[in-house]
């Protein structure tokens, strides 16, 4: 049915205001005309379709909102956990400084936080078509913070001139547990489940780094100023989370009305 599909795959008709501006005499007339024709129900069915697109396609384009703000630590910074390397010193050194408070600026921008929203979401299908690089580099995860998506893939990589494992789990299961040689072919699995997955090395056991994996796509991870941004929120009551692999959490209430711009400012004391 060409006319159908033609309905079904076209770009969303612009959003319908009111019910004013629904052409009732014009469905009356496709109508009365799908009674002369063989395909009639299909016809009337068809209008009506695009009446519902209409409505469905300009919610989802209208009354979404935005969250940005900045992450802040106001405490005193813990000195880096310096750990004695026992295996390929001559490449990760004879110790290593582990730091991972990164503050910057006089404000105490917080690096590499993970902010989130927690609630029921009215969409259902979110797109999930990144992959997300684990990179063994100079003795460390590169990054050590990862939010990612269910469907979203991970892609764990091997730059340095020694042998290493990684071993990453979501509790006590194992997800991913891998040997890689030097500059070895790159290894790509599918995230099915959320949850906080651990990556370590067993090999070189001073290797850590947490992937953080989310149902929905309203999470970012704050830069070097501290900054996040949550885009495309749709209107409802959720729960703002931040984490941090040493401060812990951070949460903040918050009612999204439609086509807001929130911008927050939070510290960890």
């Amino acid at each position: 049915m060409p006319g159908i599909w033609s309905i079904m795959c076209s770009p969303c008709p612009p959003p319908i205001n009111s019910v004013r501006d629904i052409n009732v005499g014009s469905i009356w007339k496709a109508t009365r005309y799908a009674h002369r024709t063989p395909f009639a129900p299909l016809v009337v069915l068809a209008g009506f379709l695009l009446v519902l697109l209409s409505g469905i396609c300009g919610w989802a384009e209208d009354g979404l909102s935005t969250i940005s703000g900045t992450v802040r630590f106001s405490g005193a910074v813990p000195p880096p956990t310096i750990v004695n390397v026992l295996k390929d010193p001559e490449h990760c050194g004879v110790q290593v400084a582990i730091q991972p408070v990164k503050v910057h600026g006089p404000a105490g921008a917080l690096e590499s936080a993970i902010v989130s929203l927690e609630g029921t979401f009215p969409m259902k299908n979110f797109p999930a078509n990144s992959d997300h690089p684990v990179v063994n580099a100079q003795c460390a995860f590169t990054p050590r913070v990862i939010g990612a998506q269910t469907g979203q893939d991970v892609e764990v990589r091997n730059q340095d001139p020694i042998l290493h494992n990684t071993h990453i789990k979501l509790g006590k299961r194992t997800f991913l547990n891998v040997a890689q040689v030097p500059n070895g072919r790159p290894i790509i699995k599918m995230l099915k489940q959320p949850g906080h997955y651990s990556i370590k090395c067993d090999k070189h056991t001073f290797m850590e780094g947490h992937l953080v994996v989310f149902n929905h796509p309203f999470f970012s991870i704050t830069d070097s100023s501290g900054n996040f941004h949550l885009a495309q929120v749709p209107p409802g009551t959720y729960q703002l989370q931040v984490w941090h692999e040493t401060l812990g959490y951070l949460t903040q209430n918050l009612n999204i009305v439609a086509q807001s711009d929130l911008r927050l400012d939070l510290v960890y004391p």
